[in-house]
């Protein structure tokens, strides 16, 4: 099953926080404290895509999946 992510605004750059699809995007995003850019799912081959229907933001799906490479798998 596809996990959930949000995608916030970082000192240097954005950066893609990933959880458990079984909480809600809007509990993470008030849990941190952060404004989020863009949010959705991602596959377990890192390609991000769809929205947030708790934040009402929907995903940045090419950008966010390059983001999610960089950060995790150093592309």
């Amino acid at each position: 099953m596809d996990l959930k992510y949000i995608v916030v605004e970082g000192a240097l750059s954005d950066e893609i926080i990933i959880f458990s699809n079984v909480i809600l995007h809007a509990d993470i995003a008030k849990k941190l404290g952060v404004e989020v850019i863009s949010a959705g799912f991602i596959k377990k081959d890192w390609t991000c895509y769809g929205e947030s229907v708790s934040l009402s933001i929907k995903s940045r799906p090419t950008e966010d999946t390059e983001l999610a490479l960089m950060w995790f798998c150093g592309r």
